[in-house]
């Protein structure tokens, strides 16, 4: 008999927001410049940063469902502040662990000659776990944990300047008025009585939701003959 046995600590996670706060204009907004913003990714990589009010991680969940963060931990800064450059606690996915078992048996025939059978256990006891992750995919299917932080802004401007001598075309989000997490709300009215369309997510929900799991057994047999 053999086997192998792993433990493992959980990915290392850096919260950030996706949504309307996340954008090049409300880096340029907050601080006069988006070099440090996360366009690229559609997130915000240190503009604008989430609030811990307190330690997030709620369990070490591992179902299908559980909630591994508590949104009620987190806040959106108002304009003009933000939030920590370097968050005050360290967070991580689900620790994890492994077991693969082998079982050999040999029947010896004659003095030379032997048949041996062995069976392979991997993953014995058919554990799943999230193995992927996005904290800015704001579908369930885009991560094994729902880990964005979506936003939506609570007030818009129409065309403002744009700071060059003409005007931006249409509603533009004034950062001063807030911002939310979505609620996977239909329509609704802003601070300005603008109608804006449906939330794209439901962060308020799910955050911290264990979506879906990956892993099972698997069984090999095999037979020897040694002469």
């Amino acid at each position: 008999m053999s086997g192998i046995t792993t433990w493992s600590s959980g990915i290392p996670i850096r919260l950030r927001f996706s949504g309307d706060i996340a954008s090049a204009g409300q880096a340029q907004a907050w601080y006069g410049s988006d070099a440090f913003n996360g366009t690229n990714a559609g997130a915000s990589l240190g503009a604008v940063t989430p609030v811990y009010l307190g330690n997030p991680s709620v369990s070490n969940g591992k179902n299908l469902g559980d909630k591994i963060f508590d949104i009620s931990k987190l806040a959106i800064p108002t304009f003009g502040s933000s939030g920590p450059a370097v968050p005050p606690f360290y967070l991580r996915t689900p620790s994890r662990s492994n077991f693969d078992v082998s079982f050999f048996k040999n029947f010896p025939i004659g003095e030379s000659k032997k048949i041996q059978f062995r069976t392979g256990l991997f993953n014995v006891f058919n554990q799943a776990y999230p193995t992927q992750t996005s904290v800015t995919a704001t579908n369930l299917g885009g991560s094994d944990i729902f880990l964005a932080l979506d936003t939506v802004c609570l007030k818009t401007v129409a065309n403002p300047p744009n700071g060059i001598g003409g005007t931006f075309n249409g509603n533009v989000c004034d950062p001063t008025g807030g911002f939310r997490f979505t609620n996977g709300s239909g329509p609704w009215t802003d601070a300005n009585g603008i109608k804006r369309g449906a939330d794209r997510s439901n962060t308020l929900a799910n955050f911290g939701k264990i979506t879906n799991l990956h892993g099972r057994r698997i069984v090999e047999f095999a037979l020897k003959f040694e002469f």
